[in-house]
């Protein structure tokens, strides 16, 4: 097939958004030929990593626009009345692109939000969009304690995801798909009841490559004897930092000798550091930011488990990044990172039921018994391994693409 791909963040150097549009462009040109329409700004990143790939189907095109005011700067990719207005002009540039050469197929990729309009509809082509999130949530109850601001920013944005499904501009791009990419089922039940016939459960993120000889043996850490829990992200309320730090208070009250490494930063910072003091914790806690993505990669594999109770987090970068490390991880189930975490490597305990005062002894139950059992480590470490393995990134675009290529080649403008 010949697929024009809209990738308004595409980046082979960077995580988050630019990454999901790299590695699905990749990924499909390995099977397709693929014609990625990007922001002008990626060039100096892309054509470098292409020029090694001359054999792959893959070309970029890219558009830049102005911004209302000014000249653009590089924090613009980051705003979204600017990403709003070069999805305007990006309409203009697909719809050039497809009178100049035929496609069979348009797939919106970045932003992956449901809540952000795709203007890539009636273009007389069938539509793929997504993989989507945005529309996960947790109970309110699970950010008692915080400080006000943070719980009303999630208050505002629940009040986001409710109107999503009535914005009518959401309701034109995402009602004209012929199938809507989701990562969750919270996503495809927020979506506008238009869309949600032709949504499935698609994720967008891949772990990396794990080598075959890969081995799941942890390196040394340095602290004998101490279970070493690690977590990675943001410092924000939703990111649930503060239930790990309670988790780790528990252990330690027990008796267990345990460490946590906090890698991130962020508007939560000052809370949780003035928290871990309250709980008695701090000299257990080794806080850590600005590493290069290389040296959090060598700290999964020098830590015991990944700790990881985010509370809403559509996909969980972090998590495959940990498996494919041969890090175990305990998360909660909700959002995205339970659809990758099973028994085989790691723990999923509750926090849908919004009871906070029991998240952190959930946690902890989890975390003692890998403290306690070593040989439950071994095993957990080698499936983590596995796990990654089973969500390659080639695995992740074929599997959300099979049932794209058969239908349409039984019909191939279907509800273009």
């Amino acid at each position: 097939m010949k697929i024009l791909v809209s990738a308004f963040a595409c980046s082979p150097l960077w995580g988050s958004e630019p990454s999901v549009g790299w590695n699905w462009a990749r990924e499909l040109a390995a099977e397709h030929e693929v014609t990625v329409l990007t922001h002008e700004y990626f060039r100096d990143h892309i054509e470098p990593a292409t020029e090694a790939r001359q054999g792959r189907r893959l070309r970029f095109e890219y558009l830049a626009a102005a911004p209302r005011r000014g000249a653009f700067h590089e924090q613009l990719l980051n705003s979204q009345t600017y990403y709003l207005r070069w999805q305007r002009a990006a309409r203009g540039r697909v719809l050039a692109l497809l009178g100049r050469e035929p496609f069979d197929l348009v797939h919106h990729v970045t932003w992956g939000n449901f809540r952000w309009p795709v203007p890539l509809y009636g273009l007389g082509v069938p539509l793929v969009v997504g993989p989507l999130g945005g529309g996960e949530r947790a109970p309110a109850s699970l950010y008692r304690g915080l400080p006000w601001r943070v719980r009303l920013k999630e208050v505002l944005r629940d009040l986001i995801i409710w109107t999503g499904a009535i914005d009518p501009w959401v309701q034109r791009g995402l009602g004209s798909a012929r199938w809507v990419f989701c990562r969750t089922g919270q996503t495809i039940a927020a979506l506008p009841r238009s869309a949600r016939g032709r949504a499935v459960i698609a994720h967008d993120i891949g772990a990396p490559e794990v080598p075959a000889d890969a081995d799941p043996v942890m390196q040394d850490a340095g602290a004998p004897g101490a279970l070493r829990c690690l977590f990675v992200g943001r410092l924000l309320a939703w990111k649930g930092a503060h239930f790990a730090l309670r988790a780790v208070q528990l252990l330690h009250r027990q008796g267990v000798d345990v460490r946590f490494t906090l890698v991130g930063s962020g508007e939560l910072e000052v809370h949780l550091r003035g928290m871990a003091e309250q709980l008695g914790i701090g000299h257990l806690i080794d806080w850590r930011q600005g590493l290069a993505r290389a040296e959090v990669m060598q700290l999964y594999r020098r830590h015991d488990v990944f700790l990881f109770p985010s509370l809403h987090d559509s996909g969980g970068t972090v998590v495959l990044e940990s498996l494919a490390s041969g890090c175990p991880v305990v998360c909660v189930d909700l959002g995205g990172p339970p659809h990758f975490v099973n028994d085989s490597c790691g723990r999923v305990v509750q926090a849908s039921d919004g009871d906070e005062q029991a998240i952190p002894a959930r946690l902890a139950v989890a975390l003692k018994a890998l403290a306690l059992d070593a040989p439950l480590r071994a095993r957990l470490r080698a499936g983590a391994l596995q796990q990654a393995r089973a969500h390659s990134w080639p695995l992740r675009v074929a599997q959300a693409y099979r049932p794209v290529v058969q239908a349409l080649a039984l019909n191939p403008r279907g509800s273009a």
